[in-house]
């Protein structure tokens, strides 16, 4: 499903989709909202690509991944983080469903095929992609705002990135390392195994 040529056409995608997010954003009065016409379409607007989804139900499955994990630490058949799991399930199981008549280049595609090959089975794979549909959404947009946080926190560094665009991959490793994935505002918890010393 991640082939070299997958992953290149991606990363064009990608490309494509932020460069037009950017004039939509250069279009808005000052100060935009970076939230609504960047860091939350664009997530979005890839992972549709991705699975061979339309773009308009992005804000359908974006609301049931934000109830996923807003209510993950509840508990039981009926909470509301199940629920709209279980809902997410339904909008997979039916895109896939759709993908056997209508197949493309695609992840659900290649899913179908997996099954059909004998190498998945059909549930697996339907919850494996609706798992990439909640991660590849909360997690990015979480990962961009903190990139960006980060650039207005630190106005020179921006700059010589703006200046040094070689600087990109080194930013990006930065960002992650100040703002891990998953981690939250405080970083994630660390417990020493052994006495530490700190100078």
């Amino acid at each position: 499903a991640f082939s070299n040529r997958r992953v290149k056409l991606l990363a064009q995608q990608i490309e494509a989709i932020a460069a037009q997010l950017f004039e939509t954003l250069a279009t808005q009065p000052q100060p935009a909202d970076l939230r609504r016409h960047l860091s939350f379409p664009l997530p979005g607007m890839v992972i549709s690509a991705l699975m061979g989804v339309l773009y308009e139900d992005h804000a359908f499955f974006a609301g049931l991944s934000d109830e996923v994990m807003t209510h993950q630490h509840e508990s039981g058949p009926r909470s509301a983080s199940r629920l709209a799991w279980e809902e997410l399930l339904a909008y997979i199981r039916d895109k896939m469903r759709d993908k056997r008549q209508d197949p493309g280049d695609n992840l659900l595609t290649d899913l179908l095929a997996a099954v059909d090959q004998g190498n998945a089975i059909e549930e697996e794979a339907i919850g494996l992609a609706a798992g990439m549909l909640v991660a590849g959404h909360e997690s990015t947009v979480a990962q961009i705002e903190f990139g960006l946080l980060a650039m207005f926190r630190h106005p020179q560094q921006r700059e010589r990135l703006v200046g040094d665009p070689s600087l990109v991959d080194k930013a990006v490793e930065e960002i992650l390392r100040m703002y891990p994935p998953g981690a939250g505002w405080d970083g994630i918890m660390r417990y020493p195994r052994t006495d530490v010393t700190i100078a």
